[in-house]
């Protein structure tokens, strides 16, 4: 936003909802002030800091078989880094740069979606 007093308005929930106003716009700036407020609050330390077990506990809950990039890397990869001190606490790190900074590696930013047919009465044809 160019506007710093309207920015601050919407980061503190204070920004007048309009009628004319669609109603995900209107959603969408209510949850903003709502997020901002919460930001305020809180130590964003507490928040935006991953944490070598929060790291492992997500790593050994994923199926291994599951593609997570067009890379080539699957969900595999994370549940055996889960096993190790080391590379968790290093992609705990690395998470939490990410988290806080907003900077992600190139790579991120490139995606595959895939649309699969389903047949709901499970007969071919």
């Amino acid at each position: 936003m160019e506007d710093p007093e309207i920015a601050e308005q919407v980061l503190n929930g204070t920004y007048p909802i309009v009628e004319e106003f669609d109603p995900g716009t209107a959603l969408l700036l209510i949850e903003m002030g709502r997020m901002g407020q919460l930001v305020r609050t809180v130590d964003l330390r507490d928040i935006t800091t991953i944490q070598m077990a929060d790291y492992q506990q997500y790593g050994r809950r994923l199926n291994e078989n599951t593609s997570s990039s067009p890379s080539g890397l699957h969900h595999g990869h994370d549940k055996a880094a889960a096993q190790c001190d080391e590379l968790s606490a290093f992609f705990a790190d690395q998470m939490t740069i990410i988290v806080r900074t907003g900077l992600r590696p190139a790579r991120w930013g490139v995606a595959l979606q895939v649309m699969l047919e389903k047949n709901c009465r499970g007969v071919p044809g």
